[in-house]
């Protein structure tokens, strides 16, 4: 409130007064996916705040629907308490499921098939948050599953941008298409590149 100027991650609250949105800027080092895996989909994964994915993709639940679909979650999450700020893995609090590793490789992209970006249904996070999950698929060229949210919907250019889904079972009917049609899977990474720039 005490503010001149305000910098934002999506358009929704943009004025072009006093409230500006700037386009996203990508993930430094990112390092995308190996061509040579084709339009394979064996790993899929969720990069961020474990507090910011859907609960119904936090649980056991759903690793034993990917498992059954023949697909691994890979899970690389990071914990932020309120006063003591980030846990990474490998600290009290801190898991992954590949490992107590020290750091995170956010960039990493080169063994992944495709991205789950759902948040929960809060207002705050549907609004407030940036399309940064889904800009990352774009260049690292893996499809991303992406949550109703406002700044997916804003950029978005056509249906191959990203596939939207709500919850869990809308994800795996998703995921579910992509592994069995590798033309869609080609369409959406292909989509991706056209965007990434």
């Amino acid at each position: 409130l005490l503010a001149d100027f305000e910098v934002l991650q999506s358009g929704r609250f943009a004025d072009n007064r006093n409230r500006f949105w700037i386009p996203f800027w990508p993930q430094p080092g990112l390092l995308p996916r190996d061509p040579a895996r084709g339009t394979t989909l064996e790993r899929v994964v969720y990069m961020g705040r474990i507090e910011n994915l859907h609960p119904e993709f936090r649980g056991e639940q759903w690793r034993r629907a990917l498992t059954d679909l023949g697909l691994e979650w890979v899970l690389r999450e990071v914990r932020f308490q309120p006063s003591a700020g980030a846990r990474l893995p490998g600290s009290p609090g801190g898991t992954t499921a590949e490992g107590a590793a020290a750091q995170i490789d956010w960039e990493d992209y080169r063994n992944l098939d495709a991205v789950i970006a759902v948040r929960p249904n809060e207002p705050h996070l549907q609004f407030a948050k940036p399309a940064s999950k889904l800009i990352n698929a774009w260049r690292a060229g893996i499809p991303a599953l992406v949550g109703p949210e406002y700044a997916s919907r804003e950029i978005r250019r056509s249906a191959d941008d990203f596939l939207e889904v709500a919850d869990a079972s809308a994800a795996l009917a998703a995921l579910r298409a992509l592994r069995d049609d590798p033309e869609l899977y080609s369409r959406i990474v292909a989509a991706g590149r056209r965007r990434a720039p």
